[in-house]
């Protein structure tokens, strides 16, 4: 018992991971300019960086999958609204 949840305590939580995504975020927006699609694309890659789905080199397919997803997202009215407001509130704070 008190080995799960020594585990649990070394987890990064979701809080972290924004943090973390909002940091980083900021530190590369100024080279994006603001290019839309090119914001959409780090913010989903860094997603996937921070959930450990993509590694450190980024490979064909994972080049492959961000744009996919990014495609899913703009296709989704309700996915593009959000991650839109996600955006924006980075890029004013």
């Amino acid at each position: 018992m008190k080995q799960e949840k020594s585990k649990d305590l070394l987890k990064v939580g979701q809080v972290e991971k924004n943090i973390q995504l909002e940091t980083v975020y900021r530190r590369i927006l100024p080279k994006l300019n603001t290019n839309f699609s090119e914001l959409i694309s780090a913010h989903i890659l860094l997603v996937l960086r921070l959930e450990g789905i993509v590694g450190k080199k980024i490979s064909d397919n994972d080049y492959k999958m961000i744009e996919d997803i990014k495609s899913k997202l703009l296709k989704n009215k309700s996915m593009k609204s959000e991650l839109m407001q996600n955006i924006k509130d980075i890029l004013e704070d």
